[in-house]
């Protein structure tokens, strides 16, 4: 065991991490546990990597390797946790990691964000929200939890809750793009049509790469102000970003052949 020389590898690879260039940070955090196997840091580090780079079964032990050496540490249980939520789409399981986190952590608020996220997803929003407002209590200047409040009012038919809170994170990050998507998902339910189209054009200009914004501003164009031509238009973007998609696919034939009947 050489604890200098496992740091000296470790610090390496955050740096490459931070390049982009996962095989090299894999490389590095190897050479770390080799020096030091109790490297709890290059352990964590190396299941993020190989979770980023969809090696997920060998992410999963990597983050068990560092809960068997700190049963306490807590950024570990919530990434398990994550990678239980969306790669092995085991929710239950993945709550379990997240309140796990949270009896070590009580106030950790990423683990409350999860679980309001878990709660949202199963349409249990009232309780989604609770755990959304202790997360930010926490952090009350992150759009993320901002954004979940709002969305989580929005689905209860909160609309003025979710206004009032969306607009609290545009203030603070006037170009988040999602926080214009969640604004233009909002003004279109009051029938605020303008804005809306606003909303989704502000998410578009912040990343041009972001698919939603043009099928909702194509579903508005085509179904709200009758404007085929531009329905069409921001159709055949999203189509573009995503050409395999089966409901942008059917939406452009159906927006088509609305402008070929308009035209005959």
């Amino acid at each position: 065991m050489d604890v200098e020389e496992s740091n000296a590898h470790y610090q390496l690879g955050i740096e490459f991490a931070q390049y982009r260039l996962l095989n090299n940070a894999v490389e590095e955090f190897l050479l770390a546990i080799r020096y030091n196997p109790d490297n709890i840091k290059a352990h964590s580090k190396l299941g993020l990597l190989y979770f980023n780079m969809g090696q997920n079964d060998k992410a999963e032990k990597e983050w068990e390797k560092t809960v068997a050496l700190n049963p306490n540490y807590v950024k570990a249980y919530i990434n398990l946790g994550t990678l239980y939520y969306i790669s092995k789409e085991d929710k239950e399981k993945a709550l379990e990691f997240w309140e796990k986190a949270l009896s070590i952590s009580p106030k950790d608020a990423d683990a409350l964000t999860n679980i309001g996220n878990y709660y949202k997803d199963k349409s249990e929003f009232e309780k989604a929200v609770q755990y959304y407002e202790k997360a930010k209590k926490i952090k009350p200047h992150s759009t993320l939890i901002l954004n979940n409040i709002s969305q989580a009012y929005l689905s209860m038919g909160e609309v003025d809750k979710a206004e009032r809170t969306i607009l609290v994170s545009k203030e603070i990050k006037p170009d988040n793009p999602s926080t214009n998507f969640q604004l233009g998902k909002l003004y279109y339910q009051k029938k605020e049509l303008d804005k809306a189209v606003e909303a989704y054009n502000n998410a578009i200009a912040a990343s041009p790469n972001f698919v939603q914004p043009y099928y909702e501003l194509s579903l508005i164009y085509l179904n709200d102000k009758k404007d085929f031509l531009k329905a069409e238009s921001m159709a055949k973007k999203a189509l573009e970003l995503k050409p395999a998609d089966e409901k942008y696919n059917k939406l452009f034939e159906s927006i088509k052949r609305s402008v070929k009947g308009q035209g005959s």
